[in-house]
């Protein structure tokens, strides 16, 4: 086929015409429509565009490093609100807090701060802050951007990953009492956040690189996000990290309380109502330090509710039995190290007097 054939058969082509459905109102009825009816249908669609949209976990550390593995994935994480194992009324609050940092853009413009929020989740390992994390962005819909510290090389490194965050994302910065650069605002990093690939001389990240992107002049370069920093040990970092403005919110993930596992036993066994183990299980998990996740291995073990709970029992009451054993042996290294003291002061106060007298 010549080339001049081939262009007249393309222009002979037409294109598919949009096809659009033109509404006509009454002149009495169009604005009542355009003011009370269209913004709700406009509302409904986009909750029905977010019900639609998978959320992403995303690995910040391919952006610096510049390996071609896989930098995304979808969230399957099936935690909610709903199913957290949490104190009811500290759940409410923090759905609160984020309903209102939802609807405040205009706030944060007029005070002239960036739109974002920062929370801090601290708590023994297995109270759940990872399925908190989960769960806020399976309601807020946002994105989560996995910043791990030990892999930040310098603080350009970290600026050109924060670069390729987006709006309406969650940076995550987990168990940041592992990274020694957070403990201190002076010191810088060390061998252990040194990449294998760079010389330790090129190594630069520091806290204050951390903290200028949090709420310096680069923490305005993204809208509409959250910073959760979650760690084990509060009291290790630095006050700066953690004053309001950087962290604004502090969420201690405490261990089990009998709401918390009132929640447990209706995911894993489906009872709704109360139960008649309930009142046992709650006097041994006021006087038990016992994480969620001890207990929902042990929810695990039988599709029999009876059976289950009793195991539930028998593991709270040993629980009890070791943490009682733990106390009496420390009172019992604090007395015999009292005793020793008493001892030995007796044998100073002795070899005084005896000084004196012969003196």
């Amino acid at each position: 086929m010549s080339l001049c054939r081939l262009r007249k058969r393309l222009t002979a082509v037409k294109p598919r015409k949009k096809k659009f459905i033109k509404l006509k109102f009454e002149k009495e009825y169009k604005e009542k429509i355009i003011n009370s009816y269209l913004p709700l249908i406009i509302k409904k669609a986009k909750e029905l565009e977010n019900k639609k949209k998978f959320v992403k976990l995303h690995n910040l550390q391919g952006y610096c490093n510049g390996y071609d593995k896989k930098r995304s994935v979808n969230l399957d994480h099936p935690s909610t609100f709903d199913t957290l194992a949490m104190d009811p009324i500290m759940k409410k609050n923090i759905i609160d807090d984020l309903d209102l940092f939802l609807k405040r853009k205009d706030f944060y413009k007029k005070v002239g701060k960036a739109w974002k929020r920062g929370y801090l989740l601290y708590g023994p390992p297995g109270t759940g802050k990872s399925s908190l994390i989960a769960a806020m962005a399976n309601y807020l819909k946002f994105d989560i951007y996995d910043l791990q510290l030990n892999n930040v090389v310098s603080d350009s490194c970290l600026k050109k990953m924060m670069l390729n965050t987006s709006n309406r994302s969650i940076i995550v910065i987990e168990d940041i009492d592992c990274s020694k650069q957070t403990h201190d605002r002076k010191r810088t990093s060390s061998s252990s956040c040194t990449s294998p690939v760079q010389p330790k001389r090129f190594s630069q990240f520091s806290l204050s690189g951390l903290l200028n992107f949090i709420d310096g002049l680069w923490s305005c370069c993204g809208d509409e996000r959250i910073i959760i920093f979650t760690t084990n040990q509060k009291r290790r970092h630095d006050p700066t990290l953690l004053r309001p403005g950087r962290m604004d919110v502090h969420i201690h993930m405490s261990y089990l309380t009998i709401d918390g596992f009132k929640t447990l036993a209706a995911n894993y066994l489906n009872i709704l109502d109360h139960h008649w183990r309930f009142t046992e299980i709650e006097d041994l998990l006021s006087g038990t330090k016992v994480t969620p996740v001890e207990v929902a291995e042990e929810l695990m073990k039988s599709d029999d509710q009876e059976v289950v709970l009793e195991g539930v029992v028998k593991f709270l009451q040993r629980k009890k039995t070791e943490e009682d054993a733990a106390k009496e042996r420390i009172n019992k290294g604090k007395d015999a190290q009292f005793l020793k003291l008493k001892k030995r002061r007796k044998k100073i106060d002795a070899e005084k007097e005896k000084i004196e007298s012969s003196g």
